[in-house]
């Protein structure tokens, strides 16, 4: 089983049933029940052995939980000044989970996880433009909330439809 491949997938989960309502009906339940589906088919994949994909394992160590740490006071902090500048913090948000996989990926030697990182980090910062220009609620919900889950669902998905690499 793959631990990793379940945690991102129930992130990628709430970030689509969180933040596809404000793009209406019926794109937003649309989304939705496609993210609970894909989420489901990621649990079933993962107990059946699939997508252990390659890398070390991951290991919770302190370090681990130092990257965490920091990860939440980066959210907590930037989104006290969003808000305090009128801006949502979900661009934010999405930001600081994309750079928290930057050093996790380093930890468990998964380059994967670092390119991901990068596309969530962009992401955040495209919703983040959107939110300064002034765009409407469901612009910056698609950039920094519905698309990053949906590409953490579709990547881990994918992932788990691999073959497992051998390993010398």
């Amino acid at each position: 089983m793959n631990i990793g491949a379940l945690i991102g997938g129930s992130f990628g989960l709430v970030y689509v049933l969180v933040n596809a309502g404000a793009l209406g009906n019926p794109a937003g339940p649309v989304l939705q029940g496609a993210g609970v589906l894909a989420f489901v088919a990621l649990v079933v994949l993962t107990f059946r052995g699939r997508g252990a994909g390659p890398g070390e394992r991951p290991h919770f160590d302190r370090l681990y939980w130092l990257v965490v740490l920091g990860e939440v006071v980066a959210i907590v902090l930037g989104a006290q000044v969003l808000n305090a500048l009128g801006l949502p913090p979900l661009p934010w948000v999405t930001i600081v989970v994309g750079l928290h996989l930057l050093p996790l990926a380093r930890m468990w030697r998964a380059p994967v996880l670092g390119r991901a990182g990068v596309v969530l980090a962009l992401l955040g910062v495209a919703g983040l433009v959107a939110a300064v220009a002034g765009g409407s609620a469901a612009v910056v919900a698609l950039l920094a909330g519905v698309l990053p889950g949906v590409f953490m669902l579709g990547g881990l998905l994918w992932g788990a439809t691999r073959p497992t690499p051998v390993r010398a």
